[in-house]
């Protein structure tokens, strides 16, 4: 490498956004995607200042940038035909935009009968879950009047089909090995010839093997051939619930349209698409304007193809016509070093050894890992603003207390009121729901009130307006999930905290699977979700990670 330069790029999503101008070789970017991989983009050529190659470097903090120059430094200095860098100034951060209000859900229109669901583990809607009878919703109180309701948001387009796509997941941030070198070079295949042999492709495995990464990787890579615009990518419960919309309000040909000028589909959680009477015939014929035209479609799922078997009847699809392909889970040391990355990525500093110790603190949940990294960073930001300067050792056991005993709810928590949250000064209260088992609708108040104790032994209480419990039928293995999602949308909630099962239920016996599915259809309805287990509803430490899940900076 002869020389390079780094270069402030920053935009409004990605204030500390840079680019790295180089003249090498491919070598040479291969070495530095080896090291700082998650946070670049594709590399592309360059010409500008004697400059023959550009990468795009996400959120680069000033610790990432003096890691980066020494190694760059490093590299240029074996050359004989280096040359001293550029010197640039560090970048201005973009002003961080306003975060746009929450929007407020519209109520679901009345749907038809739910058919018989596709695959066994995601079923239709239930029309079973209604809401615990009480009181109305009680708002934040304050000293002052209340201010006026700001007016509603708009709706996403097209009902909030379209899913947003994480810049930095990349083929080129994607570490490959065999728990996924397959399922690699399928999606290699695909973006080299859309539409040909892989098609469609399906890729499947538990939750944090890194399907939604290659899905990620993947458009991102059609969208440089294809165009960004003509890659519709979007999840089962947004597919599902557009389709839902369109047809009750008439509207179906709008979504028809959409699927007729897109050159490729790309559906994460196929398994969670909500198969019913009302949306069947408009969600075959979306995917059937995608293989009728031989354009590629790519499906992930966390259950094997044969789960989706009613799915590809009812829809008049075949997987068997394209690939599937198996994700394994990465071995530890992998996953400590994608662990490491992300930290990185979001500019939290940690080192080798404490990023360890998180990792043996997170023992089997690998598949979580995500979601233990966000509250881990959160709880830091909690006592940055509360002016401490926590260490890993502070707080790991503030994370992880208790998550691997039984703290059932005592005694006292059946019967205990609702609470009366406190304002924040100037935050806009968001709807908040308690999902409780059927039959335990008594520990909607003590669930409350633990979940804003939580927040304000933290100093930083949620500024929530409580509205009316929601209860789901602990007996019913199907269409829970969906039926949960249902009854949030019609309350109007921004957020939801869920109970567990309890013990002896049907459901408790496959709870892993029924709070990923809650979990990610919430997600497509944009609805913040929490979870509690229902053997943990005594501890204090459970309601801290449920108020970090639903914490927003």
């Amino acid at each position: 490498m002869e020389k390079w330069t780094i270069r402030p790029d920053p935009t409004a999503r990605d204030p500390r956004r840079h680019v790295l101008l180089l003249k090498g070789s491919m070598a040479d970017v291969t070495a530095i995607l080896k090291k700082f991989g998650s946070s670049f983009g594709r590399p592309a050529p360059a010409s500008d200042d004697g400059y023959n190659l550009r990468l795009v470097v996400h959120e680069l903090g000033q610790d990432q940038r003096d890691r980066l120059e020494a190694v760059l430094r490093e590299m240029s200095a074996k050359s004989p035909k280096a040359a001293p860098p550029t010197p640039q100034p560090a970048a201005k951060p973009a002003p961080a935009p306003e975060p746009p209000p929450l929007p407020k859900l519209a109520p679901a229109p009345k749907s038809a009968p739910a058919a018989k669901p596709a695959p066994a583990e995601a079923p239709a809607p239930s029309p079973k879950e209604t809401p615990v009878p009480a009181p109305a919703p009680k708002e934040t109180s304050a000293p002052a009047p209340a201010p006026r309701e700001p007016a509603p948001a708009a709706p996403a387009p097209l009902w909030g089909l379209s899913a947003r796509l994480d810049e930095r997941l990349t083929f080129y941030s994607l570490l490959v090995g065999p728990y996924n070198r397959f399922a690699h070079a399928a999606a290699a295949s695909v973006v080299s010839a859309p539409g040909s042999l892989y098609n469609p492709l399906f890729l499947y495995g538990a939750p944090g093997t890194g399907k939604s990464h290659m899905i990620c990787a993947i458009a991102q890579s059609l969208g440089q051939s294809l165009g960004s615009q003509n890659v519709l990518v979007t999840s089962g419960p947004r597919l599902s619930r557009a389709a839902s919309a369109a047809a009750a309000q008439g509207r179906a040909g709008e979504l028809e349209s959409a699927a007729a000028r897109a050159k490729a589909l790309l559906v994460d959680d196929a398994h969670l698409l909500a198969v019913t009477d009302q949306n069947r015939a408009l969600l075959a014929k979306v995917l059937a304007a995608f293989f009728s035209r031989s354009l590629q479609v790519v499906l992930t799922s966390i259950y094997p193809p044969r789960a989706l078997a009613s799915m590809e009847e009812s829809l008049k699809f075949s997987l068997g016509k394209g690939w599937s392909v198996d994700l394994k889970a990465p071995p530890p040391p992998v996953q400590l070093e994608i662990m490491q990355a992300f930290f990185d990525r979001q500019e939290f500093n940690i080192s080798a050894d404490d990023a360890k110790k998180f990792q043996e603190r997170l023992e089997n949940r690998h598949s979580e890992a995500a979601r233990w990294m966000h509250r881990m960073i959160r709880l830091k930001r909690v006592y940055e603003l509360s002016g401490k300067t926590p260490k890993i050792d502070d707080l790991l056991p503030a994370l992880f207390e208790s998550v691997n005993s039984d703290a059932a709810p005592p005694a006292q928590a059946l019967g205990a009121a609702m609470p009366e949250p406190a304002a924040a000064p100037g935050a806009r209260p968001r709807t908040l729901v308690v999902l409780l088992p059927r039959g335990h609708e008594a520990l909607a108040g003590w669930a409350a009130s633990r979940f804003l104790a939580a927040g304000a032994a933290q100093a930083s209480p949620q500024a929530f307006r409580l509205g009316a419990p929601l209860t789901y039928d602990v007996e019913e293995l199907l269409g829970v999930p969906f039926a949960l999602g249902e009854a949030c949308e019609r309350a109007g909630a921004h957020a939801a905290l869920i109970v567990g099962p309890p013990e002896g239920s049907n459901l408790a016996g496959r709870e892993a699977e029924f709070r990923h599915a809650v979990l990610h259809i919430l997600d497509g309805l944009g609805v913040a979700a929490a979870w509690v287990g229902y053997r943990q509803a005594g501890s204090d430490a459970a309601f801290l990670r449920a108020h970090l899940d639903l914490l927003a900076f």
